[in-house]
């Protein structure tokens, strides 16, 4: 390249200045001339920093030109939306409430078996906990009706319910408001929510008293609507801003026709709880619903409506409490993930077909953080008798009855270290039928999908660091040892993937590899890094500490990579290939951070 033409990095004020002295001091006209506070210098000063600017924007507009690329909000949404993808906002936090309601079959005042109970929509609990500033609530969002078992006699039942964090806000509004088939709402965190939107959505929007349907997209959706015409979509903008999107392909309301929307404000990852923090509530609360003249009016609730006696259902005979903790929370995507998903897009046909189509739409699901799918022919090539089967397996937000069951167990690693791991038992059927219910818009044919129990690889490492003169060996340890932890995030691995050792020396030496919320800045400091000793353990397959498969002997995973080896120590650091619905976890409390200076 030539020296007169700056690179980017190089093309500041000072540089500049110094190239065009350097330019003219070649010339015989300037080449003795003393630019040093003559006048000639404040016209080259000038250039400079037009040059400096222009060098910015030139390299800036180029960099936003491509989504790859990009470091602009609104660009990145932008293009990602010419992809087919939309970018989410805010999403809610969810959790589980058990209610224990007591029941007797003599008491007359008390519920009674065969009575209905009622708990209405957006009925509000405290959590007494603050976050910006703001207190944190759970509330339903659809209406429960239970039946007391006909021979319940005089004991206790127990149900449970899903709240979602958030307050109720409700506007109103008019066909005089919508601009270019848009609504825009003010500027407020709102839950977005998650697939499949149904009537116990956060959002409900009503046009003159009815109902409107909200879907992800016009074209995909409307197929599925059953000739339902008056539909909608809920957005997060370019501008990082909420609205309502209508399409002129169908129904938009007219300019005088009434709008009401109920839309849930929410605290996104700020308003996840602890579980065994909801265990109060008020008897009655005050809930929106709208009247017979499309207004909305706030009237005092009960929490529990025996429809059977037509009363409410006193609070001495209710006792709450949320066993686990909050899930599925998100605050707005950023540009990063806005990149990777609309990337995925992308590949996607809009119709499972391939494991990709599998694993980018599963992985939007709400309570899936990773996904894994492959077919009959991974299995068993030669078994052309069920092409169709669809083998999938998630690591979910949040292990529990409601998802995968776990039982902990105890690794003994050495006679003075236990690691506490957990073994995944079985998927809850309820959640199988959920993940069917989102898979089904966009089944292709007759395929029929079969869950597998993932299992879990377990990591412990033994790393050496030699750090340079001058920095701290607990400060570059810690960094280390967190930035090992961030490699291992469940949203930085994949299920069947290759664990390349020398992936992780390079990845933490990397200072490029930052975190949202560390920079891992003390990296710097290693002047030598090795990792001496693994220890694994796959708790689904064997107790054995250490035992990892050989290639192409018994077909089990997790295998070493490559198949030649001379002694145990040189067995230890060859990559490892994972199965199909094998994930890796790090055991960070078991590794070893030796100081080798």
């Amino acid at each position: 390249m030539n020296d007169l033409t700056p690179t980017y990095l190089e093309a500041d004020f000072n540089s500049l200045k110094q190239k065009f002295i350097t330019i003219l001091q070649n010339n015989d006209t300037f080449k003795d001339y003393n630019f040093e506070g003559s006048n000639i210098t404040m016209l080259i000063e000038m250039l400079s920093y037009l040059s400096e600017l222009n060098t910015y924007y030139v390299n800036k507009l180029a960099k936003n030109m491509f989504l790859d690329t990009t470091d602009v909000y609104e660009t990145a949404s932008l293009m990602a939306n010419l992809r087919g993808y939309y970018p989410k906002g805010y999403i809610a936090a969810r959790v589980n409430l058990t209610i224990e309601l007591s029941v007797d079959e003599f008491s007359v005042p008390m519920p009674n078996p065969g009575d209905q109970i009622y708990i209405p929509r957006f009925f509000p609990f405290e959590t007494g906990l603050q976050a910006n500033d703001e207190n944190i609530f759970y509330l339903t969002t659809q209406d429960y009706t239970f039946t007391i078992p006909e021979d319940a006699g005089t004991s206790i039942q127990e149900f449970e319910i899903e709240l979602t964090q958030g307050t109720v806000e409700t506007f109103s509004y008019t066909g005089e408001d919508i601009i270019n088939n848009v609504i825009y709402l003010p500027f407020y965190s709102f839950d977005q929510d998650t697939e499949p939107y149904g009537d116990d959505g956060s959002l409900i929007m009503y046009v003159n008293g009815e109902p409107w349907t909200r879907v992800e997209n016009f074209i995909d959706d409307y197929s599925n609507l059953d000739d339902n015409d008056k539909v909608y979509r809920f957005e997060y903008n370019k501008f990082q801003e909420y609205c309502i999107r209508f399409s002129a392909a169908h129904s938009v309301p007219k300019v005088s026709d009434q709008i009401r929307i109920v839309a849930l404000k929410t605290l996104g990852n700020d308003g996840n709880i602890a579980s065994f923090t909801i265990s109060e509530f008020e008897i009655s609360q005050s809930i929106p619903s709208l009247n017979t003249s499309n207004e909305f009016e706030f009237n005092d609730t009960y929490f529990m409506y025996n429809l059977t006696k037509g009363s409410w259902v006193r609070k001495d005979y209710i006792t709450i409490e949320n066993r686990d903790s909050s899930f599925g929370s998100a605050n707005p995507e950023t540009i990063s993930n806005i990149i990777s998903s609309s990337s995925a897009t992308v590949q996607s046909q809009y119709r499972n077909i391939t494991s990709k189509d599998y694993n980018s739409y599963l992985e939007t699901y709400q309570d899936i953080v990773k996904a894994n799918s492959w077919g009959e022919n991974e299995v068993n090539p030669y078994n052309t008798q069920e092409y169709n089967k669809v083998y999938i397996s998630v690591i979910p937000n949040r292990w529990t009855d409601s998802t995968i069951t776990v039982e902990p167990s105890s690794w003994v690693i050495s006679p003075s270290v236990t690691a506490d791991v957990d073994y995944p038992l079985e998927y809850s059927q309820d959640y199988i039928n959920k993940i069917k219910e989102y898979l089904e818009p966009k089944k292709y044919l007759n395929t029929f999908e079969t869950f597998v129990l993932p299992e879990l690889v377990y990591f412990i490492f033994d790393i050496g660091i030699k750090i340079k003169r001058l920095y701290n060996f607990t400060k570059v340890k810690d960094d280390v040892e967190a930035k090992l932890a961030h490699y291992f995030e469940t949203q930085n691995r994949n299920f069947h993937e290759v664990i390349d050792f020398k992936d992780i020396h390079n990845f933490i030496l990397d200072m490029a590899q930052v975190s949202d919320s560390n920079s891992f800045i003390n990296i710097k400091g290693v002047d030598n890094l090795i990792i001496r000793d693994i220890v694994t353990l796959t708790p689904s397959i064997t107790a054995d500490v250490n035992h990892i498969y050989e290639p192409n002997t018994n077909l089990l995973y997790p295998q070493y990579t490559r198949e030649t080896f001379d002694n145990f120590s040189d067995n230890i650091l060859r990559p490892i290939k994972l199965g199909f619905n094998q994930f890796p976890v790090l055991v960070l409390d078991g590794c070893v951070f030796e100081n080798e200076g």
